[in-house]
């Protein structure tokens, strides 16, 4: 195999990886959403379209070398220094105020990715022309070289998905991305210099651009889901995801110091007289899971978590319990449909992420399927409990309406509990009738229950408004996540 075939591959396998990991350079800025995967994909591709008539009409240049030097050496550093230029492109559109606009992933997207996709674009059309064809046709020759630059892209992705997210920081796998660049163009170039020259050079800029944390962070990283960061101050410890608050406790009293919607899910353990099992979908910082099954003894808990190292973080930073507690490392839809799925008498529904944008929840875990399968689960008398970023009517009221309105398809009451001082609501769905006069104060009771759980019964209410055209959200159309629908009026 001579170097262009290698090149090639090499080439091939960097910027397949290299939009792969695009979304999640961004996604703790832009938030992590379908626009955005559609924004990436289409600059990628339409730099990638530029690049390939760039790299057609270069390849016939005397100067060619030189050109594509320049060019592949600027991709390779951009990919290199691409944290440190998403951070300053995206402060370009945080700092504005008011909602953002739909189209601002796209138009960050095309800032941050447009111009090094062109210059890769041009790989292909130059290795085509400076191969030796060896005898065969040119349209021999190109679908080689095509399949295997196509191969490098399986691999690198394959390699970036399996091998590098999760063990590596976004910094350290730019470093890996940008090597090929920098090494193609010095072999261009036909100079002496090695790659291993074109690697020192880059090991040493990223000891000069490392500079530590202002705050005190206990950990932080990437696992394939999510760039998650333990934080804390004197006296909180908080869980992060794409920089947007998950979980908090107080760092002396865990029990305590949580949001307060944490609190409104105690009231489905006093709707079932605080006995059975608690099925949790979404672990964060085992906030809901510390206090459930430290208030009740008689109470155990299952957990569906799909992302393994938030379980590790939870385990080392928040304290999960270790008794009457098992935690399952699967989507929290296939906690239900699976073979040995658990029998709950109180289902908590908290998986969802949330940025600048707005609320965003799993779809899957929205529609009535999804609710008819956990219904199934159910004995009579369970509760179900699923925590919504929004409000009952108004701005940001989509998402609450349309999945109160769904869980109502499956079960006979469906109540809302406004969180004060909040974008939280829980809605509440009950297997069995429930009075429209209860005094929902009797349930919890005053004896030992907090006070702010007594405060929250009197928001209680069964009166949640369908403005015209809310869905009953189906697998087949269950648009929730889309964040433009999160935040407009």
């Amino acid at each position: 195999m001579n170097f262009a075939t290698f090149f090639a591959f090499l080439l091939g396998a960097a910027t397949l990886a290299f939009e792969v990991y695009g979304p999640r350079l961004i996604q703790s800025h832009f938030g992590f959403s379908p626009v955005l995967w559609a924004s990436v994909i289409s600059v990628f591709l339409g730099g990638l379209t530029v690049g390939y008539f760039l790299g057609g009409r270069i390849a016939e240049d005397s100067m060619r070398r030189t050109k594509i030097f320049f060019l592949w050496m600027g991709a390779g550093l951009f990919v290199f220094f691409s944290p440190v230029i998403a951070s300053s492109v995206a402060e370009l559109f945080l700092s504005r105020p008011g909602a953002p606009p739909l189209w601002e992933p796209l138009a960050g997207a095309f800032l941050i990715f447009f111009l090094p996709t062109v210059a890769m674009g041009t790989a292909l059309p130059v290795l085509v022309a400076i191969t030796p064809t060896g005898g065969k046709g040119a349209g021999r020759h190109t679908g080689r070289l095509l399949g295997i630059s196509t191969l490098g892209s399986i691999l690198g992705v394959l390699g970036l998905t399996f091998g590098l997210m999760g063990r590596l920081s976004l910094p350290q796998i730019a470093l890996v991305l940008a090597l090929p660049w920098v090494a193609g163009a010095f072999w261009m170039l036909r100079r002496k210099t090695r790659p291993i020259n074109a690697i020192s050079t880059l090991l040493f800029l990223a000891l000069l651009g490392s500079l530590p944390h202002a705050e005190k962070t206990l950990w932080e990283g990437d696992s394939l889901l999510h760039h998650i960061r333990v934080a804390e101050d004197k006296t909180h410890r908080a869980l992060f995801f794409n920089n947007w608050m998950e979980s908090v406790m107080l760092i002396d009293d865990p029990l305590k110091g949580h949001f307060h919607y944490i609190e409104a899910f105690h009231l489905a353990a006093h709707a079932v007289e605080k006995k059975g099992r608690v099925c949790l979908v979404g672990l964060g910082g085992a906030s809901a899971a510390r206090t459930f099954l430290a208030r009740y003894p008689q109470m155990e808990m299952v957990a569906a978590e799909i992302d393994p190292k938030v379980e590790e973080l939870a385990q080392k930073w928040f304290g999960i319990p270790s008794e009457r507690m098992e935690v399952r490392i699967q989507d929290g839809r296939q906690m239900f449909k699976r073979e040995g799925a658990p029998t709950c008498k109180v289902v908590l529904l908290d998986a969802y992420s949330a940025s600048r944008y707005g609320a965003w929840i799993p779809w899957h875990l929205t529609t009535k399927e999804f609710f008819t399968e956990v219904r199934g689960q159910m004995p009579e008398g369970g509760v179900v409990a699923y925590n919504v970023i929004g409000q009952v009517d108004g701005a940001s009221s989509w998402p609450v309406q349309a999945i109160a309105k769904t869980m109502g398809t499956v079960f006979p009451s469906v109540w809302a509990l406004p969180i004060p001082e909040s974008r939280n609501v829980v809605l509440f769905g009950f297997t069995t009738p429930q009075d429209e006069d209860t005094d929902w104060s009797t349930l919890v009771g005053w004896g030992g229950a907090p006070e702010l759980l007594r405060q929250l019964t009197s928001r209680m209410t069964l009166e949640i408004p369908q403005s015209k055209g809310i869905p009953i959200l189906v697998d087949d159309f269950a648009p929730i996540d889309l964040p433009g629908l999160m935040i407009g009026p």
